[in-house]
C-alpha cells in the first residue's frame, strides 16, 4: 500500500488535506490540485495510512473522521441542489456530478427526500421528480411489449414507437432490446427496429468495428482492461461500448 514518502512536499499534502472539507472523488481532488490523477492519488493514500484523511468508499476521499452517518448532516445544505437537479429518473451518481457532492453524503440526504415524497425511487439506485410510478409489473410490461411488437409494421426507432404509443423513448427501448432478445424483432439499421420479415427494405447499417473486435475478444469471458487492451481503446470507452 502507499505510504507518504520521504521526498513528499509537505505544502503540497497540507493543501490536499485543506481542499477535502467534505468526500470528494478523486478526479475533483486531482482537478483542483492541477496534477496527475495517479501522483495524487499516491499521496491521498499515504495521508489515509497517516490519518489525516479517510477512504470512506472506492474512489472517494474525505476529512479524518468521516463516518456514513456524518453525512446525513450534510442534507440541508445538498436538498434544494438535488431537488433542482433531478427532473428526470436519473442514477444517483449522476445526480451528484451535477450537484458536485460526494455519493455517499448523497445517498444519506435522498432517503428522507423519498421517504417525504419529494422524490421518487422508480428503481434501485434511480432517483426521479415526485410522481414518477414505479416500474412496471411482468404483465404490464407484457402488454406494453405486445404494443410495441405491433406497432413494428415498418421499421421504427425508439423514440418513434415512444410517440406512436404514448410512452417514454426509455420504455419503447426496454420493449424493443427485449423483442430482440426473443428474436421476435431485429435492428434492421443503427438505431431501428422491425420484424424479421423478409419483406422489410434493406436498411444500410452503421459500420461498427469497434463493437466487432470486442465481440470477437469474447469468445470466452474477459475483464474490461483485457477488452480495452485488445481493441486499443480507454477503459472508459470500452464500458461505454460494453454496455450498449
Amino acid at each position: 500500500m502507499s505510504r507518504v514518502r520521504v521526498g513528499d512536499n509537505a505544502v503540497e499534502l497540507d493543501a490536499l488535506v485543506a481542499s477535502i472539507g467534505q468526500p470528494m472523488r478523486l478526479g475533483r481532488v486531482a482537478a483542483q490540485a492541477g496534477r496527475p490523477v495517479a501522483a495524487v492519488r499516491r499521496q491521498l493514500m499515504g495521508l489515509v495510512h497517516a490519518g489525516r484523511l479517510t477512504h470512506p468508499e472506492y474512489g472517494f476521499f474525505a476529512p479524518a473522521g468521516f463516518r456514513g452517518e456524518v453525512a446525513r448532516h450534510l442534507a440541508p445544505a445538498v436538498v434544494p441542489a438535488v431537488l433542482a437537479a433531478v427532473d428526470r429518473p436519473m442514477r444517483v451518481r449522476d445526480v451528484a456530478a451535477q450537484v458536485g457532492d460526494a455519493a455517499a453524503a448523497l445517498i444519506a440526504a435522498l432517503e428522507p427526500l423519498i421517504e417525504e415524497g419529494r422524490l421518487s425511487q422508480p428503481e434501485p439506485g434511480v432517483v426521479a421528480p415526485a410522481g414518477v410510478p414505479a416500474p412496471l409489473s411482468a404483465g404490464e410490461f407484457l402488454v406494453m411489449r405486445n404494443a410495441v411488437q405491433a406497432s413494428l409494421s415498418q421499421p421504427r426507432r425508439s423514440a418513434e414507437v415512444g410517440r406512436l404509443l404514448d410512452i417514454t423513448p426509455e420504455a419503447a427501448r426496454n420493449c424493443l432490446h427485449d423483442l430482440v432478445r426473443r428474436r421476435v424483432a431485429v435492428r434492421v439499421g443503427y438505431g431501428l427496429y422491425g420484424l424479421p420479415d423478409a419483406a422489410l427494405p434493406l436498411v444500410p447499417t452503421r459500420p461498427q468495428p469497434v463493437r466487432d473486435a470486442i465481440l470477437a475478444c469474447l469468445s470466452q469471458p474477459r475483464r474490461v482492461v483485457e477488452v480495452a487492451a485488445y481493441i486499443g481503446r480507454p477503459g472508459s470507452t470500452t464500458t461505454g461500448h460494453l454496455g450498449r
